[in-house]
């Protein structure tokens, strides 16, 4: 536990925050209230509990390492849950806590899933008690939709699990129909906060077609349960994902409701994933968490005998693949940075410039550097208006006016900083305008990349700075 706590610690402390760790610090940070937290949400497609989990946070200070913060306690606390009140043996307890999705994905970058995870968790721990107290699981459940639209579908598998395990025993009481209103009032609340308007730019439609490609593609979210990162999904690891949910599945008789859990899970986000959304390791991972959460529940089962729905060598062999990725994203992240965005802050900081406008050709990754350098806002051209974190609208979808972006550039004072992010920064459309390139910062994991540009007055040649 110890060691785990310290390499997550250090993780935590050396990690450059990409853009979606960085959006919800910045909604957060520039939110005056509830209501107005509401209302910034609104394009995001999340419920509000990590938010508000955040909020009183954000009154300490502007920067986002106060998230962090909130970050390092909830992914803590769900490793000291895994290993103090796990059914797990030893040497599965010494890979657990290493595993790509506790201890990257989940721990050291600073989302909403450790919060996910140790309400889901706390729940498996608490399922003994499911009879004696299903209020109390009920509130959990309720809390987990609210985390994530993923977690909401977590917690519709949980209350399938404790609805089929009352099966045998169809009398309800009234503390049985407390918790089916107290479970059903937080899902509502969910689809309120999460609920995307009309005008939402991101994820939009359903898309139900059965493809071969599109269906390889949901194939391959089955590899975040083993061995998955950032642009690497092995189609040995989705094999070998859907097969031990497979095996684990054909044992439910072993655990009944852990394979109803189990099943409405693995259906459910595999499901969201091919008509929604779900492009990144972190969507899949949940997968993996969900597999891990039917085990653990069938273990505690006093009727389950034996290994619970998956066999302890299997268990053994899925724990260690995850343990080497884990270890493999720690290293990497430590050589390279994740994200440029820390660095391009520090940068402009250095140079004088933190005071001067800034102009940005890519929202999503100029919002980074927006987070880390504390300002209030930067001018994005995507919607050309002036923000800190993005609105994923559709005028963000509008095309780029370059004259009227620079023009306005030209008008600032005092003299502007450009950034000029992602896939097209070497294009040097800043060039065209009058701006001349002082440092290139290239080579994160995640692709979030910047040329920095001010005015060509005697400006020095650029300064490349090259994380590899």
């Amino acid at each position: 536990m110890l060691s785990a706590v310290t390499v997550l610690t250090v993780g935590l402390i050396d990690h450059a925050m990409w853009r979606d760790e960085i959006q919800a610090w910045l909604i957060v940070r520039d939110s005056h209230g509830l209501a107005d937290l509401v209302r910034n949400l609104r394009y995001e497609g999340h419920p509000l509990l990590w938010y508000l989990l955040l909020l009183p946070l954000s009154a300490l200070g502007r920067a986002p390492h106060w998230m962090q913060l909130a970050q390092w306690l909830t992914a803590s606390a769900t490793l000291g849950l895994i290993v103090f009140r796990g059914p797990f043996a030893r040497l599965e307890l010494l890979l657990l806590p290493f595993g790509y999705d506790l201890l990257f994905e989940y721990g050291v970058k600073s989302r909403s899933y450790a919060l996910g995870n140790l309400l889901f968790l706390g729940f498996c721990a608490a399922y003994p008690q499911r009879r004696q107290h299903p209020v109390m699981l009920a509130v959990v459940l309720a809390l987990l939709a609210n985390v994530h639209a993923l977690f909401a579908i977590i917690a519709c598998a949980c209350a399938c699990a404790m609805v089929f395990d009352r099966m045998p025993h169809p009398r309800c009481t009234r503390w049985d129909a407390l918790a089916a209103g107290v479970f059903l009032a937080g899902l509502s609340v969910t689809v309120a906060t999460a609920h995307p308007p009309a005008d939402s730019g991101i994820a939009m439609g359903w898309h139900f077609d059965v493809a071969w490609a599109h269906l390889v593609v949901t194939l391959r979210s089955f590899s975040g349960v083993v061995y998955e990162s950032a642009g690497r999904e092995p189609l040995w690891a989705a094999v070998a994902g859907v097969m031990l949910i497979g095996i684990a599945l054909a044992q439910w008789r072993r655990a009944p409701d852990a394979a109803v859990l189990l099943a409405v899970a693995t259906f459910g986000l595999a499901g969201f994933f091919h008509v929604k959304y779900g492009p990144g390791p972190w969507h899949h991972g949940m997968l993996f968490m969900a597999l891990l959460g039917a085990v653990w529940i069938s273990r505690d089962r006093a009727m389950a005998q034996g290994h619970g729905l998956l066999p302890h060598c299997l268990f053994l062999v899925l724990v260690a693949c995850q343990a080497v990725n884990g270890w493999g994203a720690i290293s990497a992240d430590a050589v390279r940075p994740y994200s440029n965005g820390r660095a391009v802050a520090r940068f402009i900081e250095v140079s004088g410039w933190a005071k001067a406008p800034i102009f940005a050709l890519d929202d999503t990754i100029a919002s980074t550097v927006v987070g880390y350098l504390g300002v209030d806002h930067v001018f994005y051209a995507q919607g050309a208006r002036a923000g800190s974190f993005i609105i994923w609208d559709q005028k963000r979808r509008a095309p780029i006016d370059l004259d009227a972006f620079f023009n306005r550039a030209r008008n600032a004072e005092p003299a502007p900083t450009i950034l000029d992010c992602g896939p097209l920064m070497r294009s040097q459309r800043p060039v065209a305008y009058g701006y001349a390139a002082v440092a290139v910062f290239d080579g994160s994991l995640m692709g979030e990349d910047c040329t920095v540009y001010r005015r060509a007055v005697a400006l020095p040649n650029p300064r490349p700075v090259n994380a590899n």
